[in-house]
């Protein structure tokens, strides 16, 4: 999980953190986020829809960017790797 310090609505800490949007198979690789800390979860944005698995979400607050590092595959949640994807806040709100 990470914590954004006061950058939520209100001043209030925005939080993000990365899982599997489905509930009976290992798919869907989602960040959440929330802008009211934890709150409410409002926001979510789709990272990858193939199998995934275990995950680790960064921020580097010099370059504003977030990279997700996460296990995927076609068949199952491992049989690809490891894939890191990089987004900055903009695409995860979709602004």
């Amino acid at each position: 999980m990470i914590c954004l310090q006061g950058k939520g609505t209100c001043g209030k800490n925005m939080l993000l953190y990365a899982s599997l949007n489905e509930q009976k198979i290992r798919r869907n690789m989602t960040v959440w986020i929330s802008m009211n800390g934890g709150e409410s979860w409002r926001y979510k944005k789709l990272i990858d829809d193939r199998y995934c698995a275990y995950s680790s979400l960064a921020y580097d607050k010099n370059r504003d960017l977030f990279v997700l590092l996460y296990e995927y595959g076609d068949r199952d949640p491992y049989d690809k790797g490891l894939c890191a994807a990089r987004f900055n806040l903009d695409r995860l709100l979709g602004v």
